[in-house]
């Protein structure tokens, strides 16, 4: 998928005056990885606490239930 422009918009974000860089300034690709989990290689334990609150908070009062 990574190569097949409909979906990929890496040759357009290449384009811009402003691309989207990583800390260390290294242009982030547009597709992540695909792999179940690897959120949790990019997500430090205070943003997966800041995210799981705010999925929480959002939740509310529904009746979808978390797994963790």
């Amino acid at each position: 998928m990574k190569n097949n422009p409909s979906v990929s918009y890496e040759p357009l974000v290449a384009r811009m005056p402003a691309r989207p860089t990583t800390l260390e300034g290294k242009i982030e690709p547009f597709m992540k990885k695909g792999e179940v989990g690897s959120w949790k290689c990019d997500l430090t334990p205070e943003l997966e606490e800041k995210l799981n609150l705010y999925t929480q908070k959002k939740l509310k009062g529904t009746n979808y239930i978390l797994s963790t």
